[in-house]
Formats: C-alpha cells, sequence, structure tokens
C-alpha cells in the first residue's frame, strides 16, 4: 500500500511482509494501522531493497469482503504526500 500499481519490479522472485492491527468500531466497521513491506527482483538479491508503506485505514465488511479506504504513504518517496486508496473484496 502506497505504491501504484506496477510500480515496483519487475522481477521473478518477490516477498512481502505486513503487520495490521485492526479494531472493530461500531457494527460492521473497522479502523486499522498498519506498515507493509516487500520488493520485486530480477534475482535473489531481494533484500538490497525495501519499499515500505505505513498508514491507517476504515473498512466496512460487506457480502463481498471488506471494502476499505486506506490514508497511506509510501516511505522510499521523498517529498511524496500521503494518499487515498481504495480496496474491494479480500486481499491476495
Amino acid at each position: 500500500r502506497g505504491y501504484k500499481f506496477n510500480s515496483i519490479g519487475p522481477g521473478k522472485y518477490s516477498y512481502t511482509a505486513s503487520i495490521e492491527i485492526q479494531q472493530k468500531i461500531y457494527d460492521q466497521f473497522y479502523g486499522s494501522l498498519y506498515c507493509d513491506e516487500g520488493n520485486v527482483a530480477q534475482n535473489e538479491n531481494l533484500f538490497e531493497d525495501s519499499y515500505i508503506g505505513e498508514g491507517i485505514g476504515i473498512g466496512y465488511l460487506s457480502i463481498i469482503g471488506m471494502i476499505q479506504i486506506n490514508y497511506t504513504h509510501a516511505m522510499n518517496l521523498k517529498n511524496k504526500p500521503y494518499v487515498l486508496q481504495l480496496s474491494l473484496g479480500s486481499s491476495l
């Protein structure tokens, strides 16, 4: 979260790590705090660079899964403001 789609990579090797805390706010609404890390590379040197995103979100648990709006920041991109991102359904 925090980076544009396909802005990291290309490559055939990848890793991701994420920590997220969710708390039920009211009925089907949840709040969250998170930090994600990952990389995509053409060789096994995945851990030379890491891309980190952090932020907060609010979600609604619907019949298709979580509908979530995140206020997120790509920590590796200098002078990049926080952005809003929308996700629908379960994460892969």
